[in-house]
This record gives structure tokens, sequence and C-alpha cells, in this order.
């Protein structure tokens, strides 16, 4: 009966996690634009290192502080076994966030968080902070400004990466219209 319980307890959870990490919900209340990896090379963070170059960075931790300089803390550690996840390490700067895990495949980036306007995503040379409209976002990226709108209690402009399991998202306060957070999210493998 213990088992029983456990077990189903798990399928709840892996549920759960399915439909929180997964690109495309039950719960979306939008579409978002999907961009294909030539679009996707031109995003760089602090104008300094490009996503893609973060999502390949394969544990060159030098390089990435090389890239953003020396970070405010650095947290490398253990990871849950059980769950199957291994070691991870985030590095917090003013205003990012970026972390690491490894569910298998090696150290993969998990996940890139902007949350103030001391850093930002550069796109086709345009600088976007939090705290900027979203208006600035139309002109790149018409059909996700035009599909923008509420997931659950977030108001986001979504980009899908084309050809894998990963976003770029632009939440943003609905009175104002200002980018509150900027965020990369990659589902693992």
């Amino acid at each position: 009966m213990e088992n029983t319980k456990l077990i189903t307890h798990l399928k709840k959870i892996c549920i759960a996690v399915f439909f929180t990490f997964s690109p495309i919900g039950f719960t979306q209340a939008q579409i978002a634009e999907k961009i294909d990896f030539e679009q996707f090379k031109n995003f760089s963070v602090n104008s300094q290192i490009t996503i893609v170059e973060l999502v390949s960075l394969d544990s060159n931790w030098e390089f990435l502080k090389e890239s953003l300089g020396s970070p405010i803390s650095e947290d490398c550690k253990e990871g849950d076994s059980f769950m199957g996840i291994e070691p991870h390490c985030s590095y917090t700067y003013d205003g990012l966030k970026i972390n690491y895990t490894s569910v298998g495949n090696g150290v993969e980036l998990s996940s890139i968080k902007i949350t103030n306007d001391s850093a930002h995503i550069m796109y086709e040379n345009v600088e976007l902070h939090v705290g900027d409209s979203i208006s600035k976002l139309a002109p790149l990226f018409p059909e996700a400004y035009e599909n923008r709108g509420q997931i659950e209690t977030n108001h986001l402009i979504r980009l899908n990466i084309a050809g894998s399991v990963a976003n770029i998202s632009f939440r943003y306060n609905q009175v104002d219209e200002k980018i509150t957070e900027i965020r990369f999210i990659q589902v693992l493998t």
C-alpha cells in the first residue's frame, strides 16, 4: 500500500514537472513565435557571450568568467542522485543568473535569468533590458508581440527555438507593459 502511494505521488510530480517545463502546455493562452537556429545564434548576454556559447560551454567555467567577469557568487554543488540530477553550477552577476545542471548527458545550460537593468540580452544590435517597454520587441519579433498574453499568472512574450526544447521569454507587467524579467530555459535531456 505504501509503495502504491509513493508511485502515485511520483507520477503526479512527473506530470507537474512535465507541464511546468514543457515548451507547450495546456495552460498556454498564446502562441509563441518560432525562431530558427540562425536567429538564435544572434542572441548574446551583455554583448559579451552568445547564448549558443553558453549552451556549448562544456564546463569551461574560465571562458564564462573571461567573457562576463567575476560573478558575485558561484555555487557548484552535488545534485540529487535519487532524481538522476548530478552536480550543477550557478553563477550570479548583478541582475543575471546562469544555471547549469547535469541530467545524464553531462553538464548543460538549464537557464539564464535577467532580473534588472544591469544585465541585458542583445539581438540584432538591440539591447533588451528589464524596464524596457515591450513595444521594443514588436519590430524584432512581430508574431510573438502580436500573440503576447497571459500564461497562468504571468504575462509573456515567448520565442520557441525551432528544433529544440528551449525558449526565450520576456515577462512583462500588464499595466505599464514594461519588461520585468528575461529568461532562457532549456529542458534538459
